[in-house]
């Protein structure tokens, strides 16, 4: 299903050898790039330099681990609505390494790595290159395909002179935009697009690694005539708390030629943007405003969502417990039991519409505060004395005041 092997280029200026991990693979099989995706893994090279006869060259054969570089990667659809980064028929990684190493040395890569179609397979080589002295045909050979998948490693959108934007939308539904206008794409007045630049521009693919607190959704292409514009949906880590600032690294291909791919990374405020110039706009401190404002307005929404289901939760618990306390017909106390499951299952209902209105942890907090009630309420059903009841009935009124504390305090359980 796959082929690898170890290739050789002319060495660097500082003598450094450059090298690069070749794969060939069968069809429908890839390998993958930095971020797998929804499954997968990249490769895994540890590389040990030594001398002709298997004696110390500048290395002593102690592995030690390159720098794997990544040209741009594909998007392949899976089963499941999954999707996976990576190469299909033929992809050659860039190695950098550390140290020199002279003509004769032998240089061995010790390689992990996943391919995978529908299944996936784990592979483990050993391979081994010569470093000759002159260039042979084959030395020739591999130099120039080393030099056309270095050709395809992604630019620093800081050097292509591009014009770029990334935008972070915070909220409830937080997601971030990217804008690229290529020089073929004038982002205002201006002639129009030419119509090999609007087709370039119309294959662009936008790839994304994770972020510190969070992931991005698959990016789905926003049409603009002017610009190759993206957006993906920001995946908090934690349900509710989208990180602020946002660490953004990005892959861009085909947005200027075809495979020709930019990469840039950025942090950005939530609610603000950063471009070109690598600094902040004033939208930063106006979202800010809006989402303090919308937050303030939901708040007491919550409030009354929380203390209208104490209605329902104390219909359960009455219903619950008075079969056991009062002499009932018969069958009344299973009536009553079903009634007190309808009345937990409109509960049920005000706890959803709570995780609409508030964060997780918050919505946790209620929800315990609910609990306890329950409980203060069995006990003070359970005990025979006056003043313990009103111990429990106080400590049930204390439970749901702190429900309600919940749900109105911005600032509880706020890390």
């Amino acid at each position: 299903m796959v082929a690898s092997r170890l290739i050789a280029g002319a060495p660097g200026a500082d003598g450094t050898p450059r090298l690069g991990l070749h794969f060939r693979l069968a069809p429908e099989w890839h390998v993958y790039w930095k971020h797998p995706g929804d499954a997968g893994a990249p490769p895994q090279v540890a590389i040990a330099v030594g001398g002709a006869a298997g004696g110390a060259a500048d290395g002593d054969g102690t592995a030690f681990q390159p720098e794997i570089l990544y040209p741009a990667p594909q998007r392949f659809r899976l089963p499941g609505g999954l999707e996976a980064l990576g190469y299909a028929g033929e992809v050659v990684y860039p190695l950098r390494l550390s140290q020199t190493a002279p003509a004769g040395s032998t240089i061995t890569a010790s390689v992990d790595y996943v391919a995978c179609a529908v299944e996936c397979i784990p592979y483990h080589d050993e391979l081994t290159v010569t470093l000759l002295a002159a260039a042979s045909p084959t030395e020739i050979a591999e130099d120039e395909l080393l030099r056309k998948w270095e050709a395809r490693l992604p630019r620093p959108v800081e050097a292509a002179g591009v014009d770029w934007r990334l935008r972070y939308r915070a909220g409830d539904a937080p997601e971030i935009e990217l804008e690229v206008v290529s020089p073929g794409l004038p982002s205002s007045g201006g002639e129009a697009p030419s119509a090999s630049a609007a087709g370039v521009a119309r294959t662009a693919e936008l790839f994304l690694e994770p972020a510190p607190g969070a992931t991005f959704a698959s990016p789905e292409r926003v049409a603009d005539p002017r610009a190759v514009r993206f957006r993906a949906a920001v995946r908090p880590e934690i349900a509710g708390k989208a990180p602020d600032p946002l660490r953004v690294a990005w892959t861009l291909t085909d947005a200027m030629a075809r495979d020709v791919a930019l990469a840039g990374v950025a942090t950005v405020p939530a609610g603000g943007e950063v471009g070109a110039s690598g600094e902040g706009s004033n939208a930063h401190a106006d979202a800010a405003s809006r989402r303090r404002r919308a937050r303030g307005s939901r708040v007491p929404s919550a409030v009354i969502v929380a203390l209208l289901a104490l209605v329902p939760l104390t219909a359960a618990l009455v219903l619950w417990l008075i079969p056991d306390r009062l002499p009932l017909p018969a069958g009344s106390p299973s009536w009553l039991r079903a009634a007190g499951f309808l009345a937990a299952a409109v509960l049920v209902w005000f706890a959803y519409r709570l995780g609409t209105l508030l964060p997780a942890d918050r919505v946790g907090a209620v929800e315990l505060s609910w609990l306890a009630v329950a409980l203060a309420a069995q006990g003070a059903a359970s005990t025979s004395t006056a003043a313990r009841r009103r111990l429990w009935l106080a400590l049930a009124l204390l439970a749901a005041g702190a429900g309600l504390w919940a749900a109105w305090s911005p600032g509880m359980l706020s890390p």
